[in-house]
C-alpha cells in the first residue's frame, strides 16, 4: 500500500532546487542541458536531480529528466508563493505602518508603483496625490486625516474645475473641516458635484479611486501621528475593483453630510 510524502522534506527540496524545477518546467532535459542552463558542474546537477527524483518531483524519461505531476504542482505553488513575497516587499515599510487586517488581498499591491516620503524629499507622495486628483474628472476618496493641501486641492478641482467627487471622511476630519475651512467646504458641497460622507469608524488608510477618465487606485499610508508615509498606486483592473469594493464597504456604514 502506498503512503504519503513528508511535506517538510518536499517543501525544503522544492525551495532549494527551485532553479532546477524552473528549467524543467517547459519540458524534460538531460543532465548536460541543465549544466549549461544553470552554469553548474555535472556533479551538482546530478545531485540536484537525484534529490528531486528521491522525492518523486522529477522522473526519468526518454527525453531526459521531467517533472512529475507532484513536481509540477509543487513548483507552481512555490512560484506563486515567491511571487507573493516579492509583491509584499515592494511597498516594504509602508505595510508595517498599517493594521494587520488593513488589506485582505494582494490585488492593490500586484503591479503597483510606490512613492515613499523620503527624508530628503518628504513631499513626493503629496505630488503624486496632486497629479492624480488634477487629472481625474470623477473619483471616490476617503481619508483619516485632513491636510490643508487637500482642502485647497479639492476646492480648486471641484469649484474651479470639473471634478465630480464622493469623499468619505472620519468624524473628527469632518468636524475639523467645517471648523477651520467652512467656507471652502460649503462652496464644494454647493456645487452639487460633490458628496461628502461621514463615518465614525477609524479608517486604516486614505484611498482615492479614480473612475474617469482613466481608472486607477491610490492607497495613501499615514503613520499614527497623521504623517504621510507614502502612496501605492495601481491601474490594473483587479486593483481598481479592489479599491471600489473597499470604498463601498466603508460607505455602507457612513452618513451623507448636508448643509441643512
Amino acid at each position: 500500500m502506498g503512503s504519503g510524502f513528508d511535506a517538510d522534506a518536499v517543501s525544503d527540496v522544492v525551495s532549494q532546487r527551485a532553479d532546477v524545477l524552473a528549467c524543467l518546467a517547459d519540458g524534460p532535459k538531460h543532465n548536460r542541458d541543465l549544466q549549461e542552463e544553470l552554469g553548474v558542474s555535472r556533479s551538482t546537477a546530478y545531485k540536484a536531480l537525484r534529490e528531486l527524483e528521491e522525492h518523486s518531483l522529477v522522473e526519468r524519461t526518454d527525453d531526459g529528466f521531467g517533472l512529475t505531476l507532484t513536481g509540477r504542482l509543487a513548483f507552481d505553488q512555490h512560484a506563486q508563493y515567491t511571487d507573493a513575497i516579492e509583491v509584499l516587499c515592494v511597498p516594504g515599510s509602508l505595510l508595517t505602518v498599517l493594521p494587520s487586517d488593513a488589506i485582505d488581498s494582494l490585488a492593490v499591491l500586484r503591479g503597483a508603483d510606490v512613492v515613499f516620503a523620503e527624508r530628503h524629499a518628504p513631499n513626493l507622495p503629496v505630488n503624486t496625490i496632486e497629479d492624480i486628483v488634477h487629472e481625474a474628472t470623477a473619483l471616490r476618496g476617503m481619508s483619516p486625516v485632513l491636510l490643508p493641501l487637500y482642502v485647497e486641492l479639492f476646492h480648486e478641482c471641484i469649484v474651479d474645475g470639473d471634478l465630480d467627487a464622493n469623499l468619505l471622511l472620519e468624524t473628527p476630519v469632518v468636524e475639523h473641516l467645517f471648523d477651520q475651512y467652512r467656507t471652502a467646504a460649503v462652496e464644494v458641497v454647493e456645487t452639487g458635484d460633490t458628496h461628502l460622507w461621514n463615518i465614525d469608524e477609524t479608517l486604516p488608510f486614505g484611498l482615492v479611486v479614480v473612475d474617469e477618465p482613466d481608472p486607477m487606485v491610490a492607497l495613501i499610508v499615514y503613520d499614527d501621528s497623521g504623517g504621510l508615509r507614502g502612496v501605492i498606486t495601481n491601474s490594473t483592473a483587479s486593483a481598481v475593483a479592489w479599491g471600489r469594493n473597499v470604498w463601498e464597504r466603508y460607505r455602507s456604514d457612513a452618513r451623507p453630510i448636508t448643509l441643512e
